[in-house]
């Protein structure tokens, strides 16, 4: 299938659905993300942002079990072809091999920031997963040089390595669109571009919110030199602060969630969404009250009002040219 977009502000056609990447005898294409919807399903999201930390838990302070990695992957399980993880340690080592017999496809990842000890750590782990056949792909470092843990010369070394070490798994790193554009190195050492695009961040307003990613994913097609580009983060919080315009609340949250999914449902595009499940530890974090909101799911388990009509396969009118979203209204 090809498709083409109307150009908007970035001024380019493109047909994402026709995009791969071949890494030695392994390819993989948007069509890797097409599935057939499970009974009582109607339609699964190509992906979603995982972790297994529950309420009380952090990366700080808990290994997480197999068992709970395994309770928490059967929530989801039903509704997602793939997921992707943040790490590679603290239990989500066992969540490659534990979401594979559940018959989902995984983005294996490595958390890299300013600690090297642990960054080797995550490294070797992330390559042990790669070679027991636990990961499809693999991502090395979210935001790394956003936030300015590593130089692109220390983020490629570890990109490179991977490589070298397991030639047959696609590898990137994901990081923010500005970013990847100001090291267009960074863009041509990965096998993909996985590119994280939160409208609520920016401060758009929810009306504008699709039409924002829709024009930051045509920037990054059209930069990516044929290779294969995906969301790899996008979300809008269901509690929290106002930024500018961008107000955080549950219709929003379901609102964007519905009108993002239609759009990548038009144009074949493939995606991470954030996230699986609330996290509450990240409310103590830099990213603030809002940090806690981010799931299609409450921290429980339960899913969110209004996040069914995706999987009930509801769409909305499309918008993201002439953005004007439709309000949900209360039930």
């Amino acid at each position: 299938m090809s498709i083409t977009i109307t150009p908007s502000k970035a001024g380019v056609n493109f047909t994402p659905s026709s995009r791969t990447v071949i890494v030695s005898n392994h390819t993989i294409s948007a069509l890797d993300f097409v599935v057939t919807p499970p009974n009582g399903v109607a339609y699964k999201v190509f992906g979603v942002n995982f972790s297994a930390f529950m309420d009380g838990q952090s990366p700080a302070d808990t290994v997480v079990s197999a068992a709970q990695v395994q309770a928490r992957l059967s929530l989801i399980a039903p509704y997602t072809q793939w997921i992707r993880l943040f790490g590679s340690r603290l239990g989500l080592e066992n969540a490659g091999r534990i979401a594979h017999s559940m018959g989902l496809k995984v983005a294996c990842g490595a958390w890299i920031d300013t600690n090297t000890t642990t960054n080797e750590l995550e490294l070797t782990s992330l390559t042990t997963m790669a070679k027991n056949g636990d990961c499809d792909l693999a991502i090395v470092g979210g935001e790394v040089l956003f936030r300015g843990d590593l130089s692109e010369a220390q983020l490629l070394a570890y990109l490179t390595r991977f490589k070298q070490q397991v030639p047959g798994v696609p590898v990137s790193t994901a990081d923010t669109d500005g970013t990847l554009l100001a090291h267009p190195g960074v863009i041509q050492a990965v096998d993909f571009l996985t590119v994280n695009a939160y409208s609520y961040w920016s401060q758009t307003p929810i009306e504008k919110a699709v039409a924002s990613i829709h024009g930051t994913y045509q920037t990054m097609v059209a930069a990516a030199g044929g290779k294969l580009v995906i969301i790899a983060e996008t979300g809008w919080p269901s509690c929290g602060t106002p930024l500018g315009a961008a107000v955080p609340s549950p219709d929003n949250a379901s609102a964007y969630f519905l009108n993002f999914v239609t759009w990548t449902r038009a144009y074949g595009v493939p995606y991470f969404y954030f996230s699986a499940f609330d996290e509450t530890w990240k409310a103590a974090t830099a990213e603030g009250p809002q940090g806690a909101c981010w799931g299609v799911f409450h921290s429980d388990g339960t899913m969110k009002t209004g996040m069914q009509d995706v999987f009930d396969g509801k769409m909305v009118t499309p918008n993201w040219l002439n953005p004007a979203l439709p309000r949900r209204k209360k039930r």
